[in-house]
């Protein structure tokens, strides 16, 4: 016997399934019963969740591949054909994907049209528009994002709604002339027959935000001192202003075309 035709022996008494034949049938697998909400952490602090499970909806647990010995490195198709992370979204993921898509075109406008005539949020959602123009001022950039319908959740009131949640990256153009790194985070978005009734925004980190801001605040007052209460205001002003992230921003017209000019300058000087 050769080297070969030992080698060949060899594996074939280690191979526990001689062969393919000799496997029993594979039951096909219920993908409709593995799907349900998640567990993921948020705000809950005014819904209640009337119904949690542990698996994510569309996204399906994966029969185990079946391996076998061989002298050479073999690709084996696979026994079960899976969609896509995402493909199918629900409905109230595809009003979510569109929000976030909005964010990220700066369409406060758009953002807007998404709102429930009666809604729960606490933000008036007309404020998107001037939200928006002062995020796409400052260049943000949402990244990674993924949204995942969780259990549907029953208001004070009694209306209910589906909650998704949807997982992002975000970067500014102060944190990035700084060098510094971007922030993750959540939106929490309630969502009643397609249209959103509540968005609650998290920051997991605020370090880079504050830190950009606060750096880019003390430029404008040093470099600008006549613009400066153009663009920062109390909320006791009677101006528009933005609350966001312990920071008061005006941004009325005026404001956000100074918000646009020194940004730039800001960024184009490296930050300094």
């Amino acid at each position: 016997m050769n080297v070969e035709d030992q080698a060949v022996a060899l594996f074939a008494k280690a191979n526990p399934v001689p062969s393919l034949d000799l496997l029993e049938p594979i039951e096909p697998v219920d993908i409709d019963s593995l799907k349900g909400g998640s567990g993921r952490r948020g705000e809950r602090t005014e819904p209640k969740t009337i119904r949690t499970t542990d698996f994510r909806p569309g996204r399906p647990w994966l029969a185990p591949a079946i391996a076998t010995i061989a002298i050479l490195v073999v690709a084996i198709p696979m026994l079960v054909s899976v969609t896509p992370l995402g493909a199918n979204p629900t409905p109230a993921e595809q009003v979510a994907n569109a929000f976030m898509d909005s964010i990220n075109e700066h369409d406060g406008r758009a953002i807007r049209g998404m709102y429930a005539l009666e809604h729960q949020d606490d933000f008036n959602p007309d404020g998107w528009v001037a939200l928006t123009g002062i995020n796409e001022a400052l260049g943000f950039e949402y990244t990674d994002v993924d949204c995942v319908e969780l259990a549907p959740v029953i208001f004070a009131d009694g209306t209910g709604a589906t909650s998704v949640e949807c997982s992002w990256t975000v970067q500014q153009d102060l944190a990035r002339a700084l060098g510094l790194e971007g922030t993750e985070g959540t939106y929490l978005l309630y969502i009643s027959d397609g249209y959103i009734v509540r968005a609650v925004e998290t920051w997991h980190d605020t370090t880079s935000w504050g830190e950009s801001f606060e750096q880019f605040q003390s430029w404008v007052q040093r470099t600008h001192p006549d613009d400066y209460w153009k663009m920062f205001s109390s909320p006791s002003e009677d101006r528009l202003t933005i609350h966001y992230l312990d920071f008061y921003m005006a941004v009325d017209p005026e404001a956000l075309e100074l918000w646009d000019q020194y940004v730039d300058e800001f960024v184009g000087e490296g930050g300094e």
